[in-house]
């Protein structure tokens, strides 16, 4: 810290160092990034084994914008006339560790985070995965304070039209209590809405797959 270019006694710039050396290095990581997970392939055998509970789930079928979009709003903002547009970007597969410079993400605001966020092993491009991010920005001064600081789970909350929703494919395994009980979620947030009709499906497990 330069002393005279800021103008405090040496002694109160001595107890501002570790403060402000904390906040450098949190400004490399003063969002809170929050994911959702979608796939481009709806029927991968791998994909129902390890997601849906053995077949027993479904997959949602998601109406997206040519541009690959979908409007979404946070839990602590209004109603949905207030969303804001996410866009789906793809998972990249390789057999790299994950790291993260953080000094480097402080020097010149790379997304280094986001990248890493977009990262997997390539053990897992089975699955196809596209991801919508969005973040929410720390008070750096604050968290530099703070030793334990853990965001609101609100936060994580996200809505879209219930519209976006054009069908769903139900699982070999599902039962008619499930399907009944989807089928009735889905219609009854659309009464509000235009009554918008969507499509359901049932599968059948063969041995080349769904």
């Amino acid at each position: 810290i330069n002393v005279e270019e800021n103008k405090f006694p040496p002694d109160i710039a001595l107890k501002m160092v570790p403060i402000l050396l904390k906040d450098k290095l949190t400004k490399a990581l003063n969002h809170n990034i929050y994911s959702a997970s979608f796939s481009k392939n709806p029927l991968s055998p791998l994909m129902w084994a390890h997601y849906a509970d053995g077949f027993k789930g479904c997959v949602v079928i998601y109406e997206i914008s040519n541009d690959k979009m979908l409007n979404l709003r946070h839990h602590y903002q209004a109603p949905i006339d207030r969303s804001e547009s996410y866009k789906f970007t793809a998972v990249k597969y390789k057999n790299i560790d994950k790291q993260i410079p953080i000094l480097q993400s402080a020097i010149d605001k790379s997304n280094v985070l986001i990248d890493a966020c977009l990262m997997k092993n390539s053990f897992w491009d089975y699955e196809e995965e596209y991801r919508l991010l969005t973040s929410i920005e720390i008070d750096t001064i604050k968290l530099a304070h703070t030793e334990n600081s853990k965001p609101s789970f609100r936060d994580r909350i996200m809505y879209h039209d219930s519209n976006a929703i054009l069908g769903v494919i139900f699982g070999p395994r599902c039962t008619q209590e499930y399907k009944r009980k989807i089928q009735l979620i889905i219609g009854d947030s659309r009464k509000f809405n235009g009554d918008k009709p969507f499509l359901l499906f049932s599968t059948k497990l063969c041995s080349t797959g769904i």
